[in-house]
């Protein structure tokens, strides 16, 4: 009897350590799978993290692109602008200092220059004069004496003054006798031939120098 319970008892006792001994196996099991999926958890935490600070980075790096296109268009705006009042500001004193030379003592004789370069672009032996009614009292002696320069060139036109026809703003239009060809000299259209130059000449003396 002694040694049957003898027996059960180490029967018992191995069950009972072979059952601690799976339990430990199964803890330690549970506790590596808890491990690994945190370890798990924790990689892919910091791969969302990565792929968020990527994509916060590309999006600023787009926002910041972004940004630097809508200031250069805003600026090349402005800067069109600003060129544009300059332009327009240096085209309205070149009328007015035009403006001030009307009645001035040399006035005739910028007449007289813009009628033989007018004379010389139109061609022919013969030209019609009109002007403005406020230039009209200086044209009469601005004609002489464009004739007498041409004449020293060795061109010979013959000047006739309209007293008819009353051009707009100021300087002067040659036509020919048949009127189907002209030759303006008149100062709005003297500025529009030189604008190319005279933007030019505003660009690089004032919108460059600003640009640094």
């Amino acid at each position: 009897m002694a040694d049957e319970m003898k027996n059960t008892n180490e029967l018992v006792r191995r069950i009972m350590d072979e059952a601690r001994a799976e339990a430990e196996k199964l803890r330690g099991e549970a506790e590596r799978s808890v491990s690994d999926r945190r370890a798990a958890l924790e990689r892919r935490l910091r791969e969302i993290e990565q792929t968020a600070d990527e994509r916060i980075a590309e999006a600023r790096a787009r926002l910041a692109a972004s940004a630097e296109a809508s200031i250069a268009l805003v600026e090349g705006r402005a800067a069109l602008r600003r060129e544009s009042r300059i332009y327009r500001a240096a085209e309205e004193r070149t009328r007015e200092a035009l403006r001030d030379l009307r009645g001035s003592e040399g006035y005739p004789s910028l007449l007289r220059d813009w009628i033989v370069e007018a004379a010389l672009g139109l061609g022919g032996d013969r030209a019609i004069v009109s002007s403005p009614e406020a230039d009209r009292q200086y044209v009469a002696l601005a004609v002489q004496e464009a004739a007498a320069e041409l004449d020293r060139r060795g061109v010979r036109v013959s000047l006739t003054v309209d007293t008819e026809r009353a051009e707009p703003g100021q300087g002067v239009v040659l036509r020919d006798a048949d009127g189907r060809r002209a030759f303006s000299n008149l100062v709005d259209d003297r500025i529009r031939r030189s604008g190319v130059d005279l933007r030019r000449i505003v660009y690089h003396s004032v919108v460059e120098g600003q640009h640094g």
